[in-house]
């Protein structure tokens, strides 16, 4: 009974979104400053603390965690970022849930890099363009040995 339970819940989990095919826009003028307006505009419940956005990377900051310190013992806090480098993008899929649209970014291999959400369709493209464009220029600018 418990694993009929489970495979139904998950049938409907997995029902809820789905890949939606995209025809590619074209890049905007400033591919940075629309990343960054993006990953600012997320809803509340995926907006992260802070966004840094630069021509090689965006990073997100999405929890602080704090360990207290035994009696004698000292209190620290820890912040969750993740970075992501545009030359690492290997995919970028668009979803849809409900009314809700997001972004996935996968590397080449297939691990996830981030999602990122909006409740726009033309949003989640100019982010899409956007990714790709500064993928484009990462790819080719050379590396530093």
């Amino acid at each position: 009974m418990r694993h009929l339970v489970t495979a139904i819940l998950f049938l409907l989990l997995t029902a809820c979104s789905g890949m939606e095919p995209y025809t590619a826009t074209p890049a905007p003028a400033d591919p940075v400053a629309v990343v960054e307006k993006y990953l600012n505009e997320q809803p509340e419940k995926q907006h992260p603390e802070s966004v840094k956005v630069t021509p090689e990377y965006f990073e997100i900051a999405d929890a602080t965690w704090t360990t207290h310190g035994s009696w004698f013992g000292r209190d620290a806090s820890k912040q969750k970022v993740a970075r992501v480098y545009y030359a690492s993008i290997g995919n970028i899929y668009l979803f849809s849930k409900g009314r809700w649209w997001y972004v996935r970014c996968r590397t080449t291999e297939g691990t996830l890099m981030y999602d990122a959400w909006s409740d726009s369709k033309d949003a989640a493209l100019g982010y899409i363009a956007a990714l790709e464009e500064l993928r484009r220029r990462a790819a080719s600018t050379p590396r530093a040995q």
